[in-house]
């Protein structure tokens, strides 16, 4: 009887085992799988503040080579490489701190700050689209946004 009992309890244990072998194998992949794709992630992210720094010091050298006539020429170029730390910056927060859901709503919240601030409530388009026109691609309005510590509020260019 023991004996028999002592077999039961080794063979329930073995089937254990495979499985948990098996649950373990398949977190193991799904961790690979996010590691390469974060990984792919920082990658595009590095590019992008490569971008930026590339920017900024060929606006400092075209200035030494007296190429802008204007101030206006500067701030047409800055505003170019506010619109690529904007996209770092938004992707940044996405990948950080929002869900898709949470997301969606927050750039409703924005637009409907943006038109109030602009009086563009229901009147004309915005540059901002909704987020069911962006659904599977990026954000590209040219918005400015201040850290989340500053009290200025955001606004469209």
């Amino acid at each position: 009887m023991s004996s028999a009992f002592w077999q039961w309890v080794s063979v329930v244990s073995v089937i254990i085992n495979i499985v948990l072998i098996i649950i373990s194998v398949g977190l193991a992949v799904d961790a690979w799988h996010e590691r390469k794709r974060r990984n792919s992630q920082v990658k595009i992210w590095m590019e992008q503040a490569n971008g930026v720094n590339q920017a900024l010091i060929r606006i400092v050298q075209d200035k030494w080579h007296n190429l802008y006539s204007s101030v206006s020429d500067i701030t047409n170029v800055i505003n170019a490489v506010q619109a690529s730390t904007l996209s770092l910056w938004t992707s940044l927060y996405e990948e950080r701190v929002l869900s898709e859901k949470e997301y969606k709503e927050y750039a409703m919240k924005i637009r409907a700050k943006l038109d109030k601030k602009f009086g563009l409530d229901g009147q004309e388009e915005s540059a901002v689209k909704t987020p069911e026109a962006t659904e599977g691609a990026s954000v590209t309005g040219e918005v400015v946004q201040t850290s989340d510590s500053a009290t200025s509020a955001s606004r469209l260019k």
